[in-house]
């Protein structure tokens, strides 16, 4: 059997309350990890069906997600849509960069 703990920072308010802290950084960068992979599994999906509008809407809210590598085997998104043959994906994420 598992036992998972949990642990919250305090900081001390103007009263006698203390408020737990919830989120701290190392939280934080979980949750934008978290992002990153639904993001990343968006965009694999995407490029797999061919479907360019949600290809460039994702670019358009996170450049960095144009060279940044969205799978295990580090593609990014262009070696991807060259490596399945989609050319017009290719030639629009060469265009949009």
């Amino acid at each position: 059997m598992f036992s998972i703990e949990t642990k919250t920072e305090e900081k001390e308010t103007l009263g006698t309350e203390r408020e737990p802290k919830v989120l701290i950084i190392r939280d934080i960068k979980k949750i934008e990890d978290q992002k990153k992979i639904t993001r990343n599994k968006g965009l694999l999906m995407a490029i797999v069906q061919g479907r360019w509008r949600k290809v460039e809407s994702t670019l358009e809210q996170d450049k960095a997600a144009a060279t940044e590598a969205i799978n295990s085997d580090c593609n990014t998104v262009l070696h991807i849509a060259v490596g399945i043959g989609h050319n017009f994906l290719v030639n629009e994420i060469v265009r949009h960069s």
